[in-house]
């Protein structure tokens, strides 16, 4: 079983469907079935955040640093971002951390935001480390 959102395991379903163990194994037929285990929603904060954005340089007043956790997180940030007008990524005025690759790619994607930082590993852990 596939753990994540619908229509996201396509990388991980050709791994396993790929995989040298199989004919090793002598597994012909694997049957795999997408089981969503997670889902995700609107977070009662999301209105917070885009009058923050909307805020002329609230951001960089308060804050040195955005730091974003998750491609679905980076998702919401370019929403709430497109809802407070901002389409220009020097207009959070605050560093941006991905914690990990794929967050960088959604930074860039649904933000246009340029990633100042990624920590070797995908977690808090070696982010607080770095």
């Amino acid at each position: 079983a596939l753990t994540r959102e619908l229509g996201k395991n396509s990388k991980i379903r050709s791994a396993v469907e790929n995989h040298p163990m199989l004919g090793m194994l002598g597994i012909e037929d694997l049957q795999i079935v997408e089981m969503p285990c997670i889902q995700h929603a609107r977070g009662e904060n999301i209105d917070d955040l885009t009058e923050l954005l909307k805020e002329e340089g609230a951001l960089k007043d308060k804050y040195q640093y955005v730091v974003v956790t998750s491609p679905e997180a980076a998702k919401v940030l370019g929403e709430a971002m497109k809802t407070a007008g901002l389409e220009e990524a020097a207009a959070i005025g605050a560093k941006v951390v991905a914690v990990g690759k794929a967050t960088e790619k959604a930074l860039k994607t649904e933000c246009n935001l340029s990633v100042d930082f990624v920590p070797s590993k995908a977690n808090g852990e070696t982010l607080a480390l770095e």
